[in-house]
């Protein structure tokens, strides 16, 4: 799905020719609405899309990063002491781990080994995981409900409705994001490593449950079967 969404194009509004793809159209609104200071549920949206796009894709990580300004739009307000909401600072940090996390094609125009000083050295490991982390503490994340519920005024379109994240994706993050801290860290040239979901790691953990189940039968049986031999020796002898 992700394959069929990066061949999509759209038409550049300029009366050219040119068309952009719908990744770069996503990045460039959230960098239009970023510069117009627009309503943070906006910001919100297209960082959410973009982390799940770009989640696991190397293909759409390179696309992403093949416009430098992309890049730019992540790092500044991560970086940004005030000023700046902290749900925007929180998946802008996310996005740039997974950016780097996932930035396994050869020919990236941006290489983990240009991200990693980036991270490193401009943004600093604690305050990479500080906006991660106060993103997990905001009223907004925190208490998102599995149903939408709409108030009475938000019903007749007079005010935005409370709606920052949805289930689905707070789940999401909630799975991926301590993977995503640790990333940084990790050397910009090793290999790929494969991704366990949290859903493998239980049915993983579920296995070893059952096996260690089965060889304590195993053992239980060998013994009782080595006990009944014991007994028909006594008898044969006696």
């Amino acid at each position: 799905s992700k394959e069929m969404a990066r061949a999509i194009s759209i038409d550049g509004g300029d009366g050219k020719e040119e068309h952009i793809s719908l990744l770069h159209s996503i990045a460039g609104n959230l960098m239009l609405a970023t510069k117009q200071n627009a309503d943070v549920r906006v910001l919100v949206g297209y960082l959410c899309v973009l982390c799940v796009w770009l989640w696991d894709s190397p293909q759409s990580v390179k696309e992403f990063l093949s416009e430098g300004t992309h890049l730019q739009i992540l790092t500044a307000p991560i970086t940004q002491s005030s000023g700046v909401d902290s749900k925007v600072q929180g998946l802008c940090a996310f996005l740039l781990g997974i950016c780097y996390e996932f930035n396994h094609s050869t020919d990236s125009p941006i290489t983990r080994s240009t991200l990693r000083p980036i991270l490193l050295n401009r943004i600093g490991v604690d305050q990479f995981v500080n906006r991660i982390t106060r993103l997990r503490e905001v009223p907004q994340f925190k208490h998102v409900s599995q149903y939408l519920q709409i108030l009475p005024d938000e019903e007749t379109g007079r005010v935005l409705p409370e709606l920052y994240f949805d289930y689905s994706f707070v789940e999401f993050f909630k799975n991926n994001y301590e993977k995503i801290q640790k990333s940084i860290i990790s050397d910009p040239n090793a290999p790929k490593s494969s991704f366990i979901g949290s859903g493998e790691m239980q049915i993983d953990h579920d296995q070893s449950a059952i096996i260690a189940s089965y060889k304590s039968v195993i053992q239980t049986q060998e013994q009782e079967l080595n006990e009944l031999k014991e007994t028909i020796r006594q008898l044969e002898e006696g």
